[in-house]
């Protein structure tokens, strides 16, 4: 029976299948990235730690690139994108300008 990790960005939620390879359950980059996006940058769990890829003995990063999976919950998916963070930004801005209004007209 295939298993599955839920992963979440943007209120959108998918599964990616479970693989095991060495005897552990991981999901691989290649698979995040064809289902979220090429420019995921952090994978995190539920009580808010990041994922990191799995590394070898030496701290080399294992080959193909996966991650520990956690298929009891849902990891949450942040990409690199500038313009996101810009635009967070700035509607952060606005709001604190239209929360205050009455101060910055007075």
């Amino acid at each position: 029976m295939t298993r599955y990790q839920t992963l979440q960005y943007n209120q959108t939620k998918c599964r990616i299948s479970i693989r095991i390879i060495d005897d552990v359950e991981c999901i691989l980059l290649e698979d995040i990235h064809k289902a979220i996006s090429t420019r995921i940058i952090a994978l995190i769990r539920s009580n808010n730690d990041a994922i990191t890829c799995e590394r070898d003995p030496k701290g080399k990063e294992l080959d193909p690139p996966r991650f520990k999976a956690y298929s009891d919950e849902v990891l949450d998916c942040y990409i690199s994108d500038t313009d996101i963070a810009t635009n967070y930004k700035i509607h952060k801005k606005l709001d604190l300008m239209i929360d205050n209004q009455d101060e910055i007209l007075s």
